[in-house]
């Protein structure tokens, strides 16, 4: 009985961040957070799911400067944040403004 309990809290906390991760108010970061709830909450352990809800608690705008690389301290779990921002960059939602600066300083 106490597994069936714990199951359906991950559930809904899975549904709950799914919601959350789609109807941001931005749409950058809906799109952003959306495709990375859809490739990964479903995986996530109870403990990175805890750690995901935290960082969605952070505004738009300071999670999206995060993921442009600018230096903005979150207080969050830096390596969640960094696999987010990997993700946006791979999935080319995002360029990262310290990397265009790096390839505009070197010409």
């Amino acid at each position: 009985m106490a597994l069936q309990a714990q199951n359906l809290k991950i559930q809904n906390l899975r549904k709950k961040l799914y919601y959350r991760s789609h109807y941001r108010g931005n749409k950058e970061m809906d799109q952003i957070l959306g495709q990375f709830a859809n490739r990964f909450l479903a995986d996530f352990n109870y403990k990175q799911l805890l750690a995901y809800e935290k960082m969605l608690q952070f505004n738009d705008s300071a999670l999206y400067r995060y993921f442009l690389g600018q230096e903005i301290e979150l207080n969050i779990v830096a390596s969640l944040a960094k696999f987010v921002q990997q993700f946006a960059i791979e999935k080319k939602l995002i360029s990262p403004l310290r990397n265009e600066l790096k390839t505009v300083n070197r010409e």
